[in-house]
């Protein structure tokens, strides 16, 4: 058996349709990943298909987002469903349901945690398409712009370089993440995508920076 899981918001339930339980069959109980009778996980395609990830975590859909209490809840929800919490009297649909349900618990912690993860997918929840991996942006000034960038990471062997260059990554960041927090309160959806593209950019130049810096600091 689990321990009993409070039930999602009552806004997102009364989107969603009753269910009976898979083990004791009890008809018509309130959405819910466990029974309320039996206590036996609910098989997750019945339940995590029809939730954001916004509404898994019972947090308002928006791109500033208490990463504090998203770090909060991610944490009593793997408390519940970790596969090694799973208890000895449980059956075995219980420990693989478990086990989707803290794939799908980390799949969305990622992508509301991350800037870039959590503002695409906003725009995809949205209804607005963005650029497919490996898709190349149209603007040529920004491509220029980043290659000569990343081409200054990779050549210099000087670490106040590196140290300059990541301020001038840090303070273009914020700005966009600003920008963007903006436009998604504003509802302006289609301006954010070629921030989206800068921003992509700069996270690559960001975490290539790291790595010269930590290849600097190897061979000092």
């Amino acid at each position: 058996m689990l321990r009993k899981f409070s039930s999602i918001s009552a806004a997102a339930a009364k989107r969603h349709l009753e269910l009976i339980c898979g083990q004791c069959k009890r008809k018509n109980f309130p959405l819910r990943f466990i029974c309320g009778d039996c206590h036996h996980l609910q098989a997750p395609e019945a339940h995590l298909r029809r939730l954001s990830y916004f509404e898994l975590f019972e947090i308002e859909p928006s791109f500033d987002v208490d990463k504090k209490a998203l770090d909060r809840k991610f944490k009593s929800l793997q408390m519940v469903f970790h596969p090694d919490r799973i208890q000895d009297n449980c059956t075995r649909a219980d420990t693989r349901y478990a086990q989707a349900y803290s794939a799908h618990i980390n799949e969305a912690y990622k992508a509301l945690s991350h800037d870039l993860h959590r503002a695409v997918y906003l725009l995809k929840i949205n209804g607005i398409a963005v650029l497919e991996e490996g898709e190349r942006t149209e603007d040529p000034q920004l491509l220029e712009e980043m290659l000569e960038m990343n081409e200054r990471i990779q050549e210099t062997q000087d670490s106040k370089e590196l140290s300059e260059i990541r301020k001038t990554i840090e303070k273009k960041k914020k700005n966009i993440l600003s920008e963007i927090g903006r436009l998604f309160i504003t509802q302006t959806y289609y301006s954010i995508r070629p921030l989206l593209n800068e921003l992509k950019y700069l996270t690559t130049s960001e975490e290539m920076l790291t790595n010269a810096e930590e290849r600097l600091a190897n061979q000092s």
